[in-house]
């Protein structure tokens, strides 16, 4: 992560939110695919420098889990 970017710094704190809640939601539902998407939008941001990348990455975690949420 670049901490020198203040926009890979924004974007990984407002994804690592979002995966707070689905880690919170899957946790309290019982259910595996929110906990896991939770997770790994908790962690990559720390990996990912690259703010494009970052929003791409979790526009596609989000659309898995929307097409997984029956499962």
């Amino acid at each position: 992560m670049d901490f020198g970017n203040p926009g890979s710094l924004f974007s990984s704190v407002i994804i690592s939110c979002a995966g707070m809640g689905f880690f919170m939601y899957g946790k309290m539902a019982g259910r595996m695919w929110p906990l896991m998407g939770g997770i790994a939008l908790g962690l990559y941001p720390y990996f990912v420098s690259s703010v494009l990348l970052m929003w791409g990455i979790a526009v596609a975690i989000m659309a898995g889990l929307y097409f997984l949420r029956e499962q």
